[in-house]
């Protein structure tokens, strides 16, 4: 394994640094837009992650009770689309798949499903995210720039809990707007950092898209910093935070039980990354 790795890291390095810069030219210096694609590989840690289904059922801890306590594989992928260097479209998908297997200590009620103690149990938390985002260069100072803009976030959730006898699903696809920031800011002739915010918290009925009082939050916060390696391709090391959740009630005719869920999630991740330009 680690000779693999280190053989496809002289391969990127390689073909980054000779190869494509010299036979391929993703953008031309001169045109009013511009393509970056962006990938980071890296892991993810949970270090808090509680759910509930059920207004009288278990609040249940994932990394105290159901493993989720490992490091997890991370990747994230996005393409900006710069126009006149001011405008930045920004287009990102993010999956997010956490699966644990846990004894259970203690009897688990999730939406009115019992699962005994002494149960093994299967996890399955899934919640991949699509973004797209718009931003605007709305200050510029020397050799710093401040962007501002929305994002507009689709989920697609799927949540299991299971003990090989009884199962219970939930899944969810729903839309998130989101404000955005970033700064960018250069180190010397070869590296800058980038500092990036994505977040949004809402409380009450019909601003969450709920007839009932509900809560929801989601923030994406990141630090990047980033080497100029060539004309071609940019390396960054990336520190994330990743969280948010909801709290309420949503029922209707496919719900279960009373609709009721509370489920706050908090991650961080560390990531390395190529970007093309």
């Amino acid at each position: 394994m680690k000779k693999f790795l280190i053989f496809i890291f002289l391969l990127v390095f390689f073909i980054s640094n000779f190869a494509l810069e010299n036979f391929f030219t993703l953008n031309e210096n001169d045109s009013s837009i511009k393509f970056y694609p962006v990938y980071e590989k890296g892991f993810l840690n949970v270090f808090s992650h509680k759910i509930q289904f059920g207004k009288d059922c278990t609040y249940f801890d994932y990394v105290k009770y159901g493993n989720q306590n490992n490091l997890y594989p991370f990747e994230r992928f996005s393409i900006d689309m710069v126009i006149k260097n001011k405008h930045v479209v920004t287009f990102l998908y993010q999956p997010l798949t956490l699966k644990t297997q846990a004894y259970l200590f203690d009897t688990l009620v999730v939406d009115s499903v019992i699962f005994p103690k002494g149960s093994d149990m299967d996890f399955l938390y899934s919640f991949d995210f699509y973004r797209i985002s718009y931003m605007y260069n709305i200050f510029t100072f020397n050799r710093s720039r401040i962007f501002f803009g929305l994002s507009f976030q689709l989920r697609n959730a799927f949540i299991s809990f299971s003990d090989g006898e009884n199962i219970l699903t939930n899944s969810n696809i729903g839309p998130v707007p989101i404000f955005k920031l970033k700064t960018e800011s250069e180190i010397g002739s070869k590296f800058y950092i980038e500092n990036e915010f994505d977040g949004f918290y809402a409380s009450g009925k019909y601003i969450t898209g709920s007839k009932n009082d509900f809560v929801g939050a989601i923030f994406d916060l990141s630090s990047r910093f980033v080497y100029n390696l060539n004309s071609f391709s940019n390396l960054f090391l990336n520190l994330r935070y990743l969280g948010g959740g909801a709290e309420g009630t949503s029922k209707d005719e496919t719900s279960r039980y009373d609709g009721y869920v509370k489920n706050w999630l908090h991650t961080f991740s560390l990531s390395f990354g190529i970007k093309l330009k």
